[in-house]
């Protein structure tokens, strides 16, 4: 612990310190604030279960006051959003990004480490609420250098996401006190007042555990019954029931204040007084005496808290339903209104799940997806079955609330209930489409087809309804590998947006069309683009995930211009992050990551790749399309890093195989191909090239330039003595680079057919034609400065002379 808090003063680390109830963890905890050296700033909670479910009370209680001078020097969106998370602001009419709540953490952080070190001190961290949690996670995650450190206490071993900053944190496990030291806390405590058999019966029981030892130890203290055995060990069932006993022995009049300060988010006398009327007071003046409870900068707090878990377990049923109801009526936050009214309803009722439901949308306006998905489950728990449409609304606002709280298959089982309820007409075009999306999202990419294209035929000449279903299902029709029909339903989709006037829809599937359009020469890309930008300016600024700069990036990168794309990805990269959209910023790093392969910018691509797949813990879309994985996979296999891009690429094969998704597929199994190249097994990956160029073959694709593995079929044709192969998939690469002005296809067939015919060429490094299959007339060709090390031996990407200088390719 000395060494933790030295090295607070001097960098960031983390500790956290677990283990079972009662073993101390609060104490060491305490122990270790008290001997914070100065200098050192602490912001500090203690977190307890009634809280756990409201939003952001533990990052309130945290950073306290201390953000009264710092939010004015914030980013106008960022502080805005730190306001409205903390109640300091309503959230109006635009929905609160978590991510931007993070953002504006990380910003309070940085200014205050900027005045001297901070220590972030959470105790019982596994109640810290999960809008907080992911608030302070992220923040931690973004700090690099700055002098911030944690220090936090958590039950559940290993399973608390907010404690690490990412290195150098350590876990402080605490195990059961020996024998001798568990009797001389006892004794210390108590005296001689135990007799020596009673003093090892308590330490044998206890096991260890302090806190149990300690009230199990004063149990034994207490007059007992006229007739009990005096030699019986007195023994409560364990620790809670303790301290249940320890409870019961207040006077009756402090039951229900005890269980008052439990219940509230921020209990202070005057709230406990204003829930219970004024005898409470006597109940709480019982408790501060007896050490249950203090008082600390105007708020109750339980001494420890099991005592509070404790307070409430003494309530029947029926008395804490009516403790929550009266607590429902005096609390002025709607949110955690909405957790007492939940709490005390005794079956369903409309008005309360309309108060409810109201409650959800204010914790999800104020960025709390975790806390919103509860209260939206709760509100259509609480809805009586005759209010058909109101539960059928609620069951969708749950679905999305649970998607964005990373539980997509929950999601989908409320928007399956929602359709499966719904009438025959627009409304149930609708939910089949959002249904369908919510299926693909959730790994079932044939129902997701099937139910799109019911909605597109129930939609019939309803031309906004056909436009929504049209534009989704050629999207999953890609996924699908059904390029022609993905072309044709984009087609349509334009069609009706542009009939419609609905510039916004245009621009939406313009950007979704983008990818199929240019691989497959349906649009020409300088027309897409300006029509793009033209869209973009009318509808005036837009958010991240519309930003048009993301669909320029995707033609730049497919006709070759890997250093336009990679400009323009940082852009909209950027946007993303000022924003505090982390799904943009994420599916832009998803981008950046194999543009800066491309570029032999290896250290971006890195952190990119690693940014991308730390995201795959927290966002359901990059584990469910496998953007993790491929990033992970593309670049430690242009490190050389065989075995870690092996294992991301065959977990990306059994993915995309699963679950049907074409694309992905050839992504995996072309770097599995190059992994195979550049280990030396040029048939093993002329496998993979094949299976993957005759795949894109069917599909109809004809973008030679960036079908990433057509370069790298070459060398293993070559390198296999399939010299007529290799010449002829020149040809068809130079008649299409030809005919499109594609220069980097030309340069591809130019340094292919240089390689299949010319004697100089195979000097170079390919065997000349009358080589036998797979030897060399001379030196190894392979001579790129993009290096891949695999086995201890350099091997080294083709490079194309000329007018491809500068361009590098890579697998993906």
């Amino acid at each position: 612990m000395d060494t933790f808090l030295a090295g607070c003063r001097s960098g960031s680390s983390a500790l956290v310190i677990e283990g079972e109830p009662g073993l101390g963890k609060t104490t060491l905890f305490e122990a270790a604030l008290e001997a914070v050296p100065d200098g050192l700033t602490v912001l500090r909670v203690r977190c307890v279960e009634a809280e756990c479910t409201l939003a952001y009370t533990g990052l309130a209680d945290l950073l306290g006051e201390r953000t009264h001078g710092i939010l004015p020097t914030l980013a106008p969106p960022r502080r805005r959003a730190l306001e409205v998370a903390l109640l300091r602001a309503d959230a109006g009419s635009d929905v609160v990004q978590p991510h931007v709540v993070g953002w504006a953490v990380r910003d309070v952080l940085g200014l205050l480490a900027a005045e001297g070190p901070v220590l972030l001190a959470i105790d019982d961290a596994q109640w810290l609420d999960s809008a907080s949690a992911r608030a302070v996670s992220f923040a931690l995650r973004r700090l690099e250098s700055i002098p911030v450190s944690l220090l936090a206490t958590c039950r559940e071993v290993g399973g608390l996401g907010v404690t690490s900053l990412g290195t150098g944190d350590e876990r402080l496990l605490l195990g059961p006190l020996d024998r001798a030291d568990a009797e001389a806390m006892v004794v210390e405590r108590f005296g001689e007042r135990l007799s020596r058999t009673r003093l090892a019966e308590v330490v044998a029981v206890a096991a260890g555990n302090p806190m149990y030892a300690i009230e199990l130890a004063a149990a034994q203290l207490v007059p007992r019954e006229p007739g009990a055995f005096a030699d019986r060990l007195t023994l409560p069932l364990g620790l809670e029931e303790l301290l249940v006993a320890r409870l019961a022995r207040l006077p009756a009049p402090a039951t229900r204040p005890l269980a008052a300060v439990a219940s509230l988010a921020a209990p202070t006398v005057a709230a406990v007084v204003a829930a219970l009327g004024a005898d409470a007071r006597a109940g709480l003046d019982c408790g501060l005496d007896e050490g249950i409870l203090q008082v600390r900068e105007g708020r109750l707090w339980f001494t420890h808290p099991l005592l509070g878990m404790a307070a409430v377990t003494r309530l029947t049923p029926s008395l804490r339903r009516a403790l929550h109801a009266r607590l429902a009526a005096c609390v002025s936050d709607d949110e955690e209104r909405g957790r007492h009214l939940v709490l005390s309803a005794d079956g369903p009722d409309a008005t309360t799940a309309q108060a409810v439901a109201q409650a959800a949308e204010l914790a999800r306006a104020r960025g709390a997806p975790g806390a919103a998905a509860e209260l939206a489950e709760a509100a259509v728990r609480l809805t009586p079955p005759e209010c058909g449409a109101d539960l059928g609304r609620r069951r969708v606002a749950a679905a999305y609330h649970r998607v964005a709280a990373g539980d997509v298959s929950r999601g989908r089982a409320y928007m399956v209930a929602a359709l499966a309820d719904a009438p025959p007409g627009p409304v149930h075009v609708e939910l089949s489409w959002r249904t369908a999306m919510l299926t693909h999202l959730d790994g079932d990419l044939g129902e997701a087809v099937r139910l799109l294209e019911a909605a597109l035929a129930e939609a019939g000449d309803d031309p906004q309804l056909a436009a929504d279903a049209t534009r989704r299902l050629a999207g999953l029709y890609g996924w699908q590998g059904r390029v022609d029909d993905a072309v044709r339903c984009w087609r349509t989709a334009l069609e009706l947006a542009r009939a419609t006037g609905d510039l916004r829809g245009e621009l939406e599937t313009l950007g979704s069309y983008v990818t199929s359009a240019v691989l497959t020469d349906t649009i020409a890309p300088a027309d897409l683009v300006r029509r793009v930008e033209e869209l973009a300016a009318g509808l005036g600024p837009v958010s991240p995930f519309d930003d048009p700069r993301g669909t320029v990036a995707v033609v730049r990168l497919l006709t070759g211009d890997a250093a336009g794309a990679a400009t323009a990805w940082e852009r909209y990269y950027r946007h993303a992050v000022e924003h505090g959209d982390e799904i943009s910023q994420v599916g832009a790093a998803g981008y950046l990551a194999p543009v800066h392969v491309a570029t032999g910018n290896w250290q971006r691509a890195r952190e990119l790749a690693q940014e991308v797949s730390a995201a795959g813990h927290h966002f359901a879309v990059m584990r469910s399309f496998g953007m993790d994985r491929y990033a992970v996979a593309l670049v430690e296999a242009h490190l050389g890093n065989v075995d870690a891009a092996r294992t991301a690429a065959l977990a990306l094969v059994e993915l995309a195989e699963r679950r049907g998704l074409v694309p992905v597929l050839m992504q995996g199994r072309a770097v599995l191909g190059f992994l195979a190249l550049s280990c030396g097994d040029a048939r093993g990956a002329h496998l993979e090239f094949t299976a993957v160029l005759d795949r894109a073959r069917q599909m109809g694709i004809r973008e030679w330039g960036l079908m990433f593995p057509v370069y790298s079929e070459l060398d293993a044709l070559v390198e296999l003595g399939q010299l007529d192969q290799a010449e002829a998939l020149a040809e068809e690469i130079r008649c299409h680079g030809q005919a499109y002005e594609r220069p980097l296809e030309l340069a591809i067939a130019a340094r292919g057919h240089a390689m299949a015919c010319s004697p100089s060429a195979a000097c170079s490094g390919g065997p000349s034609r009358n080589a036998p299959p797979g030897t060399h007339s001379c030196a190894p060709r392979r001579c790129s400065t993009n290096s891949v090390r695999s086995c201890g031996r350099p091997w080294r990407r083709p490079s194309w002379p000329g007018s491809a200088a500068g361009h590098r390719f890579p697998a993906g």
